[in-house]
């Protein structure tokens, strides 16, 4: 549930920056901003990455009253974050403003406009992060990198049983 909903919101995301700056290249990817060793990933290099940083399941007490659903609601904290060199620092805070102008529009997945997403997902929805200095810090050093342009969503996402529950 939680690959396929950060898969259709890169996708999504994705579409809307190649359409934006007329790229032919993905300019979202999917993956951590540097190797497991501590090495830049080349692979994401003048682009975004896409990487997931924590998950929680709702609290019960904000659950739908079904306890089967309680295990039905994921918040997944994600980082949109620039890889780029410090000589393309612009390119990367350009990439950045490009994906929150987006995600300020679209904050709400849906098999209606994100026909990617799985039967069982009933909404995704992306949650602006406000870190202070502090827990930016933190996150950057959880992930083993340096400070980059970035963007910090929480992701929710709601099983299509729990929607039709609460509903």
């Amino acid at each position: 549930m939680i690959l396929n909903a950060m898969e259709a919101v890169c996708a999504r995301s994705n579409a809307y920056m190649k359409d934006l700056y007329k790229s032919v290249e993905d300019l979202v990817i999917f993956s951590g901003i540097v190797n497991q060793d501590g090495s830049e990933n080349p692979n994401i290099a003048g682009k975004l990455s896409l990487s997931l940083y924590n998950i929680m399941s709702e609290p019960a007490g904000r659950a739908p009253d079904n306890a089967a659903n309680a295990a039905s609601v994921f918040d997944v904290s994600l980082m949109f974050a620039a890889a780029t060199s410090m000589s393309a620092y612009a390119e990367g805070v350009k990439l950045i403003s490009g994906l929150l102008g987006y995600l300020q529009t679209v904050s709400v997945f849906t098999r209606a406009n994100a026909p990617e997403l799985s039967p069982d997902i009933g909404e995704v929805t992306l949650e602006l992060e406000n870190l202070n200095r502090t827990e930016l810090s933190q996150v950057m050093a959880l992930l083993d990198t340096r400070y980059a342009p970035s963007l910090f969503y929480k992701m929710r996402i709601v099983s299509s049983e729990a929607l039709g529950a609460a509903g």
